[in-house]
């Protein structure tokens, strides 16, 4: 199945390949170089983790739109060309560090010690905030 679905994703590449070779009339290395930034702040922004590969075609479609809205209404509104570049690249960065950051708090979360009282046993939630317990 892994095979099969690799054989698929190389034809549609070859097929893009050859479709942008014809809009542009030339074939170089480095003729989607330009491109490539947009394409992984995309992908990244609609869900698919970098470090896992799990990921959703609808959250990227629309992670496309957005992209695609925010870059032309950045041309509509004459934003030089680097600065498009470098806000396309602070939303990649962005996208990046927001679900790591959420990792690095669950994990922190999991990591923190229950407080307990002398017993050894585990004290009630008012006590563990910093609440006075009643006692008699």
């Amino acid at each position: 199945m892994k095979v099969a679905a690799f054989a698929a994703a190389g034809a549609i590449t070859g097929v893009a390949a050859l479709v942008y070779v014809g809009q542009f009339e030339s074939a170089r290395a480095d003729n989607a170089g330009e491109i490539l930034l947009f394409v992984v702040a995309a992908v990244t922004l609609g869900g698919v983790d970098v470090f896992g590969g799990r990921g959703h075609v609808a959250g990227v479609f629309l992670a496309l739109l957005l992209l695609g809205t925010l870059k032309n209404g950045m041309g509509l509104a004459n934003v030089p060309g680097p600065v498009q570049t470098l806000v396309i690249g602070g939303v990649l960065v962005v996208s990046v560090a927001i679900p790591q950051l959420a990792k690095l708090r669950r994990r922190l979360r999991r990591a923190r010690p229950m407080a307990t009282d002398y017993a050894g046993l585990p004290r009630p939630a008012a006590a563990q905030h910093g609440a006075r317990e009643d006692r008699p």
